[in-house]
């Protein structure tokens, strides 16, 4: 799912949801007239998005509109007929605001990335009309099946009101507040944030209202037409068939379009709009000759993909570095940090033939890991044969400084002997490139005095692995 067909769902689909209720009230409703009005609300949220300047003061007047307009549409339902030209000018008016929101946006100018056609353009293009073609069709829906039971519509227009008009008044509060309009409180700040916060859902009210209106079109108008056929025969029987079909395809249109809209809502927000995350490190352990082993064959390192691997240090510091083969036809493994000099340690990610870094972005080309500079891994010193890997423990501390995970591991205090955690002891000491935790400052001091008195009686336990 493109961000581009999520984004116009998001900001659209609550108010194409609106004029559809709206203009089953109307007297009548011709095809081209709504694709110019649309057309044209579109053009001026869009022109209103490049010269409407970006102050507070002009987002408190875009507000203060949105206030008006919601006030207006609740005086609009509440007539019992509505005019055809009324029902244009909120066609134009409501795609106007929600164009002035969609392109407002500063991620739209991600659509491309060059100034010719290309895949990248076309593929984005078609997630626009994707989008689209999914509010017309939801309007369609929302607007047949507001015809059938025109109290449940105006309950549910109303209902979409309030939730606008609390969003609304949540970003209009803000702003004043900015401006010291109105004073800054505690209440107001949290009522702000949280109607903010909410209008991330807004999308999916109108596809609520649908599924409740697609439950009782089905049991209210589809199923009692079925149930006669039996008895019918002849003309008669081919009439109520035919009813019976138009109702039916209504419905499957309907849901169709709610599980194509909220599948591309959802997987959008809950899987394709989450920030890349590292893949899990395998541990690994210093050998009795003080280096890691990393055996070629056994780990597959030579397939160009991406292994990354952690290594703990005696006070509970990880370390991270990954493998990867930077060439295709044979193999020459680069071996360095997780981590960048300029942007710390948020790690790499592998992407087809690039690594990419996660705190910036940059993309870099997999041959040149192990070089040094710009926003390259942090190499590192290492021996390669034929069969394996070999990493010195002084080649690994000498990344101690570039990464900031603690993780909490169990520690033996040198003096008494007591197995703790070593975020839980009282203090520590570094004594020959090795972290020691104590239990108490009275055994830290013992230590501190004579360190050779204790450390040849603890295990490994207590140092690096």
């Amino acid at each position: 799912m493109s961000f581009f067909a999520a984004s116009v769902l998001h900001k659209f689909l609550i108010f194409v949801f609106l004029l559809g209720l709206l203009s089953a009230r109307a007297s009548s409703v011709k095809l081209n007239a709504v694709v110019i009005q649309s057309a044209l609300g579109i053009v001026i949220g869009f022109l209103m998005s490049l010269y409407m300047p970006t102050s507070l003061l002009a987002r408190v007047s875009v507000s203060l509109l949105e206030a008006c307009v919601l006030a207006a549409m609740v005086l609009t339902l509440l007539l019992p007929k509505v005019l055809s030209m009324l029902c244009g000018l909120w066609q134009v008016v409501l795609l106007a605001l929600a164009g002035f929101t969609f392109f407002s946006q500063p991620y739209l100018s991600l659509i491309t990335n060059a100034s010719v056609l290309n895949t990248e353009l076309i593929l984005n293009c078609a997630a626009l009309i994707f989008g689209v073609g999914i509010l017309v069709s939801c309007q369609l829906c929302s607007y047949r099946m507001a015809k059938l039971h025109s109290t449940l519509a105006f309950t549910f227009g109303l209902l979409i009101l309030l939730v606008l008009g609390m969003a609304s008044s949540g970003e209009l509060l803000l702003a004043m507040m900015k401006l010291h309009v109105v004073d800054l409180t505690k209440l107001r700040l949290s009522y702000a944030s949280k109607t903010i916060n909410f209008t991330d859902l807004l999308s999916y009210i109108p596809i609520a209202f649908m599924l409740l209106f697609s439950l009782y079109y089905r049991f209210k108008f589809v199923a009692p037409l079925r149930t006669p056929l039996k008895d019918l025969q002849g003309i008669a029987y081919r009439q109520a068939l035919a009813r019976y079909y138009q109702q039916r395809r209504l419905l499957r249109l309907t849901l169709c379009t709610l599980i194509i809209a909220v599948v591309s809502l959802l997987y959008w927000d809950l899987v394709a709009s989450k920030p890349a995350t590292l893949s899990a490190s395998t541990v690994v352990e210093l050998g009795s000759d003080n280096e890691i082993h990393l055996n070629i064959k056994d780990l597959n390192l030579g397939n160009g993909k991406l292994y990354r691997f952690a290594w703990v240090a005696s006070d509970g510091k990880v370390i991270r570095f990954f493998v990867i083969n930077r060439y295709q036809d044979r193999v020459k493994l680069g071996v360095v940090f997780d981590a960048c000099l300029l942007c710390g340690d948020a790690g790499y990610i592998q992407s087809g033939n690039q690594v990419i870094c996660l705190a910036c972005g940059v993309h870099i080309f997999i041959p040149s890991i192990g070089k040094a500079g710009g926003c390259n891994p942090i190499p590192m010193t290492f021996s390669q044969d034929a069969t394996e890997v070999r990493i010195s423990r002084a080649s690994l501390m000498k990344g101690y400084q570039y990464f900031s995970q603690i993780m909490e591991i169990e520690v033996i205090d040198p003096v008494s002997k007591a197995t703790l955690l070593n975020t839980k002891a009282s203090s520590q000491f570094k004594y020959q490139d090795k972290t020691w935790f104590f239990a108490n400052d009275d055994n830290y001091e013992r230590f501190r005095a004579d360190p050779s008195k204790y450390i040849e009686h603890v295990s490994n336990n207590a140092g690096d692995k």
